[in-house]
């Protein structure tokens, strides 16, 4: 029997900015995202029920792919069955949109194996219902998104950017509502910066650190334990600010290089003993 595999990229915000809280209790965002190396695998099998299995436990209310699924099944009155296994390789409740990944990767299969004929409009609609950042993931590549995530614009670059990842683990059930709920105004931008960087960008400039931004910088270290300490220590090696991914908790410091990547990731990991990675954006020549 046939299986699709697709891979289900990570994501960084280059920046992240928050305009307003909207009547409807989300928040108009407008950020600067790019697809990373950092991938999990999804397996994709036809079947006469639907089976899920995974390297790492889900809480079922949790699972974007089984609800990605089910949504499907009811919206178009399907009695399809599908067997899906995770190969999770992006941590969990980290800010690099794991689960929001999996959902839109849930969908392009779908689409493909389930013959729905859906273009992209119509999934980037279909994600939307399912997470804010799940629209990004159908198209992927450089791009502001803005509203509440669902309006995307992409940027053409062949520019690749090395990044080193600094992990940090916390206990919070519902992370991101505890994060947004902790916003104040003070925590709300214009999002002068996104379109700053977006234009050095499109004029083919490079991109300097000191227009990376996540308005959640201010309040992380308040809220995960822990966190603090190991940002001293990354900033302590790069020699500036090294920024949140997402809604936290892991850090991000963009790279000059691989070389400069690789060696900020040894002294992580071999001097201080902190789980770090070493990623890319778009493809490798």
């Amino acid at each position: 029997m046939n299986t699709l595999k697709l891979l289900s990229p990570a994501k960084i915000n280059l920046t992240l900015e928050i305009i307003n809280k909207r009547s409807d209790d989300f928040h108009n965002i407008i950020s600067l995202v790019t697809d990373i190396s950092l991938t999990d695998e999804l397996f994709f099998t036809a079947s006469d029920q639907i089976n899920f299995e995974s390297n790492v436990e889900l809480e079922e209310k949790s699972n974007s792919i089984l609800n990605t699924i089910f949504l499907i099944k009811n919206k178009f009155q399907l009695d399809n069955g599908i067997a899906v296994k995770l190969v999770k390789n992006i941590p969990l409740s980290s800010g690099l949109g794991g689960g929001s990944s999996n959902a839109a990767t849930t969908l392009i299969a779908l689409n493909n194996l389930w013959e729905l004929n859906l273009n992209t409009s119509d999934l980037i609609y279909l994600g939307s219902k399912i997470g804010s950042d799940v629209p990004y993931f159908i198209q992927k590549g450089l791009s502001v998104i803005s509203d509440k995530g669902e309006t995307i614009r992409r940027l053409d670059t062949n520019n690749q950017i090395w990044f080193v990842l600094l992990f940090n683990n916390h206990n919070h059930s519902n992370k991101t509502k505890l994060m947004y709920s902790s916003l104040t105004h003070h925590n709300f931008t214009n999002g002068g910066l996104t379109r700053k960087l977006e234009a050095r960008i499109r004029n083919n400039s490079d991109i300097p650190n000191e227009l990376l931004f996540n308005c959640f910088d201010n309040i992380s270290d308040q809220i995960f334990d822990g966190l603090s300490e190991k940002r001293n220590v990354f900033q302590s090696l790069v020699g500036e600010e090294v920024i949140l991914c997402g809604a936290g908790p892991t850090l991000f410091y963009k790279a000059p290089n691989k070389e400069t990547a690789t060696a900020i990731h040894l002294l992580l990991t071999m001097k201080h003993g902190l789980h770090s990675e070493v990623v890319h954006s778009g493809k490798l020549k």
